[in-house]
């Protein structure tokens, strides 16, 4: 059964510092070095000094961006910018947010979730991890001893007890609201140990989660506790056997599951005409010419193509002059025939897998982990920049793709399977900074 515990939280002192929004940041895997410096300009006191800190040219293994986090961390305690709650709580957010023109707001329940072996089978991944972001995130937290940033986590309640108990916590008035600008709004309420939050246990027992986003965090965090003999086993209260994560109902209005699209660069000639033979079997190919079209244009197409698809649909960009190549796989028996054996049908015939257990290796003649390595492959969950990417040639080409849907995932993840990494972009990513959690004594 999945253990879901309130915590003592570790959050900004609204005493010392009322600009919430000034002292949150993205979650560190979508912010690159140009957000990172607006990031330190907008306050002394930013999370991103903390989850991803600045490296130095005369860094050493005694100092280095983890071990200034941890002294810096240590600072703002006893300068009291950051308190740790007397009282074990959950906490609730209120995500309101613009996508497409449209106001959209989604809640996000942030709770210690008890860590188990993926084995046990009650928390559910998705996505296949590679070994240097947990390298990276678990010095981390070896220095830090701190759970900085929130795993995002899936829920099916078919009893809709969840959504009630979150209704009655937004009965009270907020802890502490964020105005990041005229489109996104945080707001945060405290929900102390009690009744409500017994209840809210209750309702996660029996539900299997599902790891959206934060794969790597988690793995980490199991490393954590293997590294510092941390027991998993038995109703232990230790914080470190419990990881920091923020959970969503599947059937909040305010998840959207986008796609990772796909960038290449350096493509040569025989890579082309590989092309040609690899989508000749298992899709139908349609071309729209795109000459006078925007960027933002080109991705709207083919937002509305694969939205009106019934089947998995990838857009190509920068093969040819001009033209968008939209290749859809009409034939599910033929795409099957050409993907690993002994794979559910779910997992075949979804547009991760498709590139990189068919696409990648016919095409680029490379695994896409290879790709990736040698710097042929990168990603991005913006169509537009993709496509902008090839139009100033800083890329050959752009894989656009279709989004994994949520059953399509549950399925994948029931099954015990994983899609490759940067399947899913679930928008937007888990603020930083909102509340955090101490690994050291108990919850």
């Amino acid at each position: 059964m999945a253990d879901v515990r309130p915590f003592r939280g570790l959050r900004y002192n609204s005493k010392k510092h009322v600009d919430l929004e000034n002292l949150i940041a993205p979650p560190y895997d979508v912010v690159d070095p140009e957000l990172q410096k607006q990031l330190y300009e907008k306050s002394n006191y930013n999370i991103i000094q903390l989850e991803l800190g600045t490296e130095k040219d005369t860094d050493t293994p005694d100092n280095n961006r983890y071990t200034r986090a941890a002294t810096l961390l240590t600072g703002w305690l006893n300068q009291q910018v950051l308190t740790s709650d007397t009282e074990p709580s959950f906490y609730l957010t209120s995500h309101a947010f613009q996508y497409k023109g449209k106001r959209l707001e989604r809640k996000e329940l942030t709770v210690a979730l008890r860590l188990e072996e993926w084995s046990q089978g009650m928390i559910r991944p998705h996505e296949g991890t590679a070994a240097g972001p947990k390298e990276d995130r678990l010095a981390l937290m070896q220095s830090t001893k701190t759970n900085l940033s929130p795993i995002m986590i899936l829920s099916d309640d078919p009893t809709g007890l969840i959504q009630e108990n979150i209704t009655t916590i937004e009965k009270e008035p907020p802890l502490a609201v964020a105005e990041v600008d005229n489109d996104t709004t945080f707001k945060v309420w405290k929900q102390v140990e009690g009744e409500l939050t017994s209840s809210i246990q209750q309702s996660f027992k029996d539900l299997p989660l599902y790891i959206a986003d934060g794969h790597h965090r988690y793995e980490t965090a199991l490393e954590y506790c293997r590294r510092n003999q941390v027991p998993l086993v038995g109703d232990t209260n230790e914080s470190a056997a419990f990881v920091l994560a923020s959970i969503i109902d599947i059937s909040d209005s305010g998840l959207l599951s986008l796609p990772y699209h796909r960038l290449i660069r350096n493509l040569t000639s025989n890579a082309r005409r590989n092309l040609t033979s690899v989508v000749s079997k298992p899709f139908t190919i349609e071309s729209y010419q795109v000459e006078n079209k925007t960027s933002s244009e080109i991705a709207d197409l083919f937002d509305q193509i694969r939205r009106n698809a019934n089947a998995p649909v990838f857009g190509i960009y920068g093969l040819q002059t001009n033209v968008l190549s939209i290749l859809l796989v009409s034939d599910i028996d033929a795409i099957q025939e050409v993907m690993p054996a002994g794979r559910s049908r779910a997992w075949c015939t979804l547009t991760p897998t498709i590139f990189s257990e068919y696409i990648a290796p016919n095409f680029l003649d490379m695994t896409q982990p290879e790709a990736e390595s040698i710097g042929i492959l990168d990603y991005t969950g913006d169509a537009h920049a993709a496509i902008e990417s090839v139009k100033n040639g800083a890329s050959d080409a752009a894989f656009l793709s279709s989004s994994v849907p949520f059953d399509a995932l549950k399925q994948v993840a029931d099954a015990g399977e994983r899609l490759p990494r940067k399947s899913t972009y679930f928008y937007p990513k888990l603020t930083t900074g909102i509340v955090m959690k101490s690994l050291m004594g108990t919850l």
